[in-house]
Formats: C-alpha cells, structure tokens, sequence
C-alpha cells in the first residue's frame, strides 16, 4: 500500500511539473506579445530590451527561448535578478513569488519608471502592477491597470488593452 502511494505521489509531481512548464511556456508568449504591443518614451533608446525575471527560476528558463528575439527593431535580453538595485535596468519585470509587504515597496519604487511590470499575485494590481497574468477556467488571461502602465509612461496598443480584463480599481472599464 505504501508503495502505491509513493506512486501516485510522484505521478502527481510530475504532472504538476509538466502543467507548471506549460503554464510558463504559454506566460513567456504572453510577455513577448505584451513587449510587442507596449510603446516606452521617445527619450528612452533601446539598445536592448532587457527582460527580467524576479524570484521564478521556472519563469526564468523558459523566458530563455525569447533570448535574441527582436521587439521593436532590438533583440531581448533575459535577466535573471537577484539584487533589487539592479531592476532599474531593466525594461520588461516578471515578478515572481514575493511577500506582498515586498512586493509592494518594489513596485513602489519602480513606480514612474518606464518599465513594464508583470506578476501573477492574486494583489499584483493593486499594488501598483501594470499587468497581470492569471488563470481562469484554466485558461490564461491577464489584466492591466490602464493607471499603472500610463504612470510608467508606456503606451499599451488598444487591440491589447480590448483582449484585458481592465481593473476598474485602476482606471479600467472593469469586465
């Protein structure tokens, strides 16, 4: 019986590592298209747009496959962040699991800077996120906080903001 057990314990990580890898394959197109469809300021030259990832190794490897991807005429670059001093670098940050009392002085920090935050924490908006990624009817769908992004100075497409769940909380239409 115990071997049993163990069986059906392991069976289930596994599938639950499969689902997790899939779930971060799909997350990572969502980040392309969301890079794609945002605009930053004139003043801000683009080299490089540096895609980074805070606090999710899983995120972090399948981001890998969009490394030297092109967006807007320049390749993206993916980061893996362990100190916060170094997030003002980057234009793209995918926030992984953080306590929300951290999490909300971060994105505090970053606000007014023209960097595109997305995160999948259930407060992500409400703390001052521009986009985030959530599953619903195991389906991925994400919602942007119009305020947000327009503090970041970015400019997201209208056919990207018409595919969002808008947060009413944060300006949106609220759907």
């Amino acid at each position: 019986m115990a071997v049993v057990m163990l069986v059906v314990c392991v069976l289930a990580s596994i599938d639950a590592v499969a689902s997790s890898r899939v779930t971060n394959r799909i997350k990572a197109a969502f980040i392309f298209n969301f890079i794609k469809f945002t605009e930053w300021p004139q003043d801000v030259r683009l080299q490089t747009i540096n895609v980074c990832v805070r606090n999710d190794a899983g995120m972090y490897v399948e981001l890998q496959g969009l490394k030297n991807k092109r967006a807007h005429g320049v390749p993206l670059e993916i980061i893996q962040i362990d100190d916060e001093s170094k997030l003002s670098q980057c234009q793209v940050i995918y926030f992984g699991e953080m306590a929300e009392s951290h999490l909300d002085r971060v994105l505090s920090h970053l606000a007014g800077r023209s960097i595109l935050t997305i995160g999948d924490h259930a407060s992500f908006i409400q703390q001052g996120g521009g986009i985030r990624l959530f599953l619903s009817n195991n389906r991925l769908r994400f919602e942007i906080s119009p305020v947000a992004v327009n503090q970041s100075q970015l400019v997201i497409s209208s056919k990207l903001l018409s595919l969002s769940r808008k947060s009413a909380m944060h300006g949106g239409a609220g759907q």
